[in-house]
């Protein structure tokens, strides 16, 4: 009650803006808020002590609250992701409060009129989407966990999970015995846990800050309601039933309604098309417990460094959605015998058609990271250049299905490139209709190519070729009045005017109507001039408008192809992958293991691929163990 009572207080005592600011922050509790103040996000009291702190940027102080200072700090909007990072790497969730309008819109609701503002987004670690704050290479899940805990004996006996990563558009959910949870937590480290509340105190949400070390957010057990959560997936993926998911526990449906519920108040509605969440199944994959997982060195050193690991001695990928592909792969390896095989047909095709293979890593080595740039449109925090990046993906498709067009690459099975749908009259439209280079951000002018609309043409000449009907009109008024000196000019205020100095005031000639006297000046404007910039200002107004126009048909046009665009990027990765094992494998003369279906291990000179590159010499070991010998005793510096 006396935090209520106080913050009253504070809007009370406050200027409008402010007022806003107290407002907005009581919404959002436990994050940190910024505040957009023209081109500035401010943060206040202790929002400020702490980002500055973390930020290392200057402490200061505006206006006072009571009798003392109001604590502040502000960073830049156009650099803001450069500050977010950090901000999330210490376990910070931010929102984002922008201005919806301009200073100009909100003085036509009245001179007092205060802009007005609205929470865009609430940033966390596991709702990232931008390139910067993300690793290229890994994925960046988002996890809800659900505890079935027995009634009796109060012990866990599963835990059910939901795993999303925004960035890609991956979603799985499944549920394990409490013993192999954390081995969940080592295949998908996730960078943000969503838990019931109701376990921030007990031994679950102890055991689950143990195994997790990572930044744990309790949610209203609300959140976690499986009849509400039911409800809440059914009516998000237009289904009567959730029966074709496949999920049927209430807490695995309680965790991918978490998840769900979480991402649009996240994303402030921003969530037009979620995936379908897949089971995955637990039995296809070697699930490694973290302990083995580490000292393997599997996707890391022991130090905690990229190389030297095995993931790092055998990734030579060229794309970001290859690099993730692989990171998968290795972490869960495949115990399907028919996949497997069916893999190595993939590599092999490649090791017998280098030339092809080569050709291949060479087209698509170019490619941007086409996951997220599409997942950018999902979630509308895309820029125009996540649209030329999609477009440039685009002609890589095309560029490889004509290659590929008389070759029978092999397939293991889900994504065959025949069954990829033809992208060639949505890029043709991309081509003629957007910019050849598109910008990061979001201004106008840049968008739409010369020559696609003959009326945002005309529009664009009349903007673009302003100063030169101005200087016709400087001229003419020059040889009327015989004032050489007599110049056109531009302000905020006055919009064009004519000005002169004040000497010559005398030659002016009636029509002129007189604006402003200064010390050494006269201005004027005219009738020619107040139609000339009328024009002017329709005209711009009018090209920005309709270029916005044709630029959001484009995009709709797009995002109607996301399924085929997510297809067409599993290939892209399975392909990047595919050549990547086949470029090592003859550059190490590698050989295809024969998989065998009885319990034998036996390997000749076998070769350990992170320990050869380091080594300048190293000696070939042989191993062989069946039923009968199932022990084998290693000495001395290859053990």
């Amino acid at each position: 009650m006396e935090e209520d009572s106080l913050f009253y207080s504070a809007i009370k005592d406050a200027t409008p803006a402010m007022s806003r600011y107290f407002e907005i922050k009581s919404q959002y509790p436990g994050c940190l808020l910024l505040f957009r103040i023209g081109d500035f996000y401010e943060m206040f009291f202790d929002d400020a002590k702490v980002a500055s702190s973390i930020l290392n940027i200057a402490l200061t102080h505006r206006g006072k609250h009571g009798n003392e200072d109001i604590p502040m700090c502000g960073i830049p909007v156009a650099t803001l992701d450069n500050y977010l990072g950090k901000l999330v790497r210490y376990g910070q969730k931010i929102a984002v409060c922008d201005q919806m309008e301009n200073p100009e819109e909100a003085k036509k609701r009245g001179h007092k009129a205060v802009i007005k503002r609205e929470v865009t987004r609430i940033i966390t670690a596991g709702t990232l989407l931008e390139d910067v704050l993300l690793n290229a290479e890994k994925n960046n899940y988002l996890m809800a966990i659900v505890p079935s805990i027995c009634k009796k004996t109060s012990a866990v006996k599963t835990i059910s999970f939901s795993a999303i990563d925004i960035s890609t558009g991956d979603f799985f959910v499944n549920s394990v015995v409490k013993e192999e949870f954390p081995n969940i937590i080592n295949v998908y480290a996730p960078k943000e846990v969503l838990v019931p509340s109701r376990h921030e105190n007990d031994e679950f949400g102890k055991y689950v800050a143990a195994v997790c070390e990572i930044h744990i957010t309790f949610l209203p057990d609300s959140k976690f309601n499986p009849i509400v959560e039911r409800e809440r997936l059914e009516r998000y993926f237009k289904v009567d039933t959730l029966d074709s998911f496949g999920i049927t526990m209430n807490e695995e449906l309680a965790a991918c309604g978490a998840v769900l519920e979480y991402l649009l108040i996240t994303q402030r509605g921003h969530l037009s098309s979620l995936p379908i969440p897949k089971r995955t199944s637990m039995g296809a994959y070697l699930i490694l417990d973290p302990s083995t997982s580490k000292s393997l060195e599997i996707t890391v050193s022991c130090r905690g460094e990229y190389q030297p690991s095995l993931l790092g001695s055998i990734d030579q990928t060229v794309t970001p959605l290859g690099a993730r592909n692989l990171a998968a792969r290795i972490s869960t390896p495949i115990v399907d015998r028919d996949l497997l095989e069916k893999r190595l047909d993939c590599v092999e095709f490649f090791v017998e058609n280098r030339k092809a293979a080569n050709l291949l890593r060479e087209i698509i080595r170019n490619c941007p990271d086409f996951e997220r740039a599409l997942n950018r449109v999902r979630f509308n925090k895309f820029s125009p250049r996540d649209i030329g990046d999609i477009r440039e993906c685009l002609r890589i498709v095309e560029h490889l299905k004509s290659v590929l067009k008389d070759v029978a690459i092999p397939s293991e099975g889900e994504y065959l490139w025949e069954n990829l749908r033809d992208f060639s009259s949505l890029l043709e439209l991309l081509e003629t209709a957007l910019a050849d280079k598109l910008p990061a951000g979001g201004r106008t002018g840049c968008l739409i190519a010369d020559g696609y609309s003959k009326e945002l043409d005309q529009l664009k000449y009349m903007k673009d070729h302003s100063e030169e009907l101005i200087a016709d009109l400087r001229n003419k008024y020059v040889d009327e009045t015989d004032v050489g000196t007599l110049r056109i000019k531009n302000n905020g205020i006055l919009g064009w005017y004519i000005e002169i100095p004040i000497s010559q005031k005398s030659k002016m000639l009636g029509r002129f109507i007189h604006r402003q006297t200064l010390q050494n000046a006269v201005r004027y404007t005219s009738v020619e001039l107040m139609s000339l910039q009328a024009k002017f200002t329709e005209a711009l107004e009018q090209w920005n408008q309709l270029e916005q126009k044709i630029y959001g048909d484009v995009v709709r046009k797009l995002t109607s192809y996301h399924d085929d665009f997510v297809y067409a990027a599993k290939l892209l990765a399975n392909l990047d992958v595919y050549t990547n094992f086949a470029h090592i494998a003859v550059e190490r003369n590698y050989v295809r293991p024969v998989i065998s279906p009885d319990p034998i291990l036996e390997i000749e000179e076998g070769r350990h691929p992170v320990l050869e590159l380091q080594e300048k010499e190293f000696t070939p070991n042989d191993c062989h163990l069946t039923m009968e010998e199932r022990i084998c005793l290693l000495t001395g510096p290859n053990m």
